[in-house]
């Protein structure tokens, strides 16, 4: 029942109650629940669920952990763009640098790995992991007998099984995130005694 950190991060939002229109903020873009798990057909599956975003920092161990325990039913790698620059492959490593017509539009689509488990009686829960900044490469490892996960290698019986707090994958450099999904009333959000970090506020510029 305990769900564990993926990796050494930071929750920078927790969102309940998803519908088909809500938009989860991925570093000045949005995607809805079906958009990020690539148009998985179990996307309906979360719709009245939650969303926790952990994000790394660029500074932090850069390799990401499954937060339970199940069948993993799900692995997809959905490619993005190099830098978040989308028709930046006309021009890297030419002497142009880009011109007025150059769609610097940042960010616009992630490099993301989309992996859903099956926990058994606490349902489907998702983990995508998504590059940002400077990061254009996410390396599964998922298991010795999977090294790798291909665009669209793993679904159903031929997934594996998977144990809390092993290796996924990890990042090459930079910051990145990990997006958990949950089942609708299956999330309780954490639980703190008295006294323990919050938080923490920086002055007011």
């Amino acid at each position: 029942m305990v769900v564990t950190a993926p990796g050494d991060v930071l929750i920078n939002f927790i969102i309940n109650y998803l519908t088909n229109q809500t938009r989860l903020p991925v570093k000045g873009s949005d995607f809805n629940v079906k958009e990020l798990l690539n148009g998985s057909a179990l996307a309906s599956k979360f719709i009245g669920g939650t969303a926790v975003s952990n994000v790394l920092e660029p500074y932090v161990y850069h390799n990401f952990h499954a937060p339970v325990d199940g069948r993993l039913v799900k692995a997809v790698d959905v490619p993005g763009y190099f830098f978040g620059i989308p028709d930046g492959m006309r021009w890297f490593g030419s002497e142009d640098t880009g011109s007025s017509d150059t769609d610097f539009g940042v960010f616009s689509g992630f490099h993301r790995l989309v992996l859903i488990y099956d926990t058994g009686p606490y349902g489907l829960v998702a983990q995508v992991a998504v590059g940002l900044a400077d990061v254009n490469t996410i390396c599964p490892t998922v298991n010795a007998e999977m090294p790798s996960v291909p665009p669209g290698s793993c679904s159903g019986a031929s997934c594996p099984e998977v144990r809390k707090g092993e290796r996924m994958g990890f990042f090459l450099c930079g910051g990145s995130l990990n997006i958990l999904l949950f089942q609708p009333g299956v999330f309780a959000s954490q639980d703190l005694p008295m006294g323990n970090r919050l938080g923490s506020m920086s002055a007011i510029s």
